[in-house]
């Protein structure tokens, strides 16, 4: 696969997943708006309710007091033109109050919901001076209707606020408590002649939401996490690819330089038999040959392990171990890389005991220390004097290639 093809694919996809999550976001924060609205109606609805239900229980106690005088309240609602005309009867004993009020019609129809908040504003109004609102009850009746309908939520501090002069008339709670710490305030207007309403205090609804949401706040976390160990499997893919992609320059490399020194060396006892008469001397003729042969070998296991080797799928070379005389070995190699230096080269080879061998792979072997005595020729000045040692040192058998070079 091209690299640049494959990382123009990781950064649409990076760029695909960044879009779905900015839209995720906006998705939930819309999503949160709307059922912090819900459950602030839902709010609303409880204090309404229980606001009726404490009514209930004054108008109870009223008829159960014997001094209480007789009450009437009269409501009159009709539709005229495009305004609704509401006329308002209420006694108490001897006293009798009329109101009059117009508002446009917001619908064809008179509503009862409409009518119901101004029955329940005209016995307010009657009521609320003899009988006074019992806001620990209204407290209770707001927790009861909270549980009903599912609403974790709890009353924190209750009141009864003029908001027209902006004054607290009555509390559930001492009126030093710290109204930062509240996160939800709902009023209700239970007496808008007077501009008299209910003031709550709830905690935040936040945690009412995130329990609404919590399945699909699951569900985008995970898809969320699934999106990043995705995106971290294409980065990871993407650096083994460069890894690879540097694995095969390395190994072009690499095989380039392994390649030239057996064709150097059988190139130049060919040389050496042709132009220099060496092939009139039957010793030297063979020792030529058997070198042409030696090389030819070792370039067709070179060619061999090209051809078998898979760096894409395989990250680890099969070892065939076999025992190696490594004095045969260092022998061979300093004829090798004599011819090959161009240069006069002294060796000395010192092997203990004189019959070491080693259980190694030996074209791997013969490749590691060619390449030692090759930079030891290179980088020594003048006629190179090199020692090959080969021994026991502590628990572990080594080889070493020393020279007088400038070092590494």
């Amino acid at each position: 696969m091209d690299i640049r093809k494959f990382k123009r694919a990781v950064a649409a996809i990076l760029l695909g997943i960044t879009a779905l999550f900015v839209f995720n976001l906006f998705y939930l924060k819309g999503l949160a708006d709307a059922l912090h609205d819900e459950a602030a109606r839902v709010v609303m609805a409880c204090i309404e309710s229980a606001d009726s239900k404490e009514l209930q229980l004054r108008l109870q106690k009223r008829r159960a007091d014997p001094s209480a005088k007789h009450s009437a309240i009269l409501i009159e609602k009709k539709k005229d033109n495009d305004s609704i005309v509401t006329m308002r009867n209420a006694s108490i004993g001897e006293r009798h109050t009329t109101v009059v009020t117009v508002v446009p019609a917001e619908s064809p129809y008179i509503e009862l919901e409409q009518l119901a908040r101004e029955v329940r504003t005209s016995i307010h109004q009657q009521l609320d001076a003899s009988y006074p609102v019992d806001l620990q009850t209204l407290d209770s009746l707001i927790d009861a209707e909270l549980r009903v309908r599912g609403m974790a939520l709890r009353v924190l501090r209750a009141e009864i606020v003029d908001q027209k002069a902006g004054h607290v008339l009555q509390a559930t709670s001492p009126g030093d408590m710290k109204r930062p710490t509240f996160r939800h305030v709902a009023t209700y207007s239970f007496n808008p002649e007077r501009h008299y309403a209910y003031r709550v205090f709830f905690p935040s609804l936040t945690g009412v939401i995130v329990r609404q949401m919590a399945g699909i706040l699951f569900s985008t976390f995970l898809l969320m996490v699934l999106l990043a160990l995705s995106f971290r499997f294409l980065i990871r893919t993407v650096m083994q690819q460069r890894t690879l992609e540097e694995m095969k320059d390395d190994l072009t490399n690499n095989m380039t330089h392994e390649l030239k020194t057996p064709i150097a060396a059988a190139y130049s006892a060919v040389d050496a038999l042709l132009n220099y008469r060496q092939g009139e001397d039957p010793s030297k003729r063979a020792q030529y040959l058997q070198l042409c042969l030696d090389q030819l070998a070792h370039l067709s296991g070179l060619v061999e392990q090209i051809l078998n080797m898979s760096l894409e799928r395989r990250r680890d070379q099969d070892l065939h171990r076999e025992s190696v005389p490594i004095r045969a070995l260092l022998e061979r190699l300093t004829r090798l890389y004599s011819l090959r230096a161009g240069r006069p080269v002294r060796f000395r080879t010192e092997v203990a005991p004189d019959d070491l061998t080693f259980q190694a792979d030996p074209e791997q072997l013969s490749q590691a220390i060619g390449n030692l005595i090759d930079n030891a020729i290179k980088y020594s000045p003048g006629e190179p004097e090199i020692t090959l040692w080969a021994g026991c040192e502590g628990a572990f058998y080594a080889v070493t290639v020393s020279d007088r070079g400038c070092g590494i």
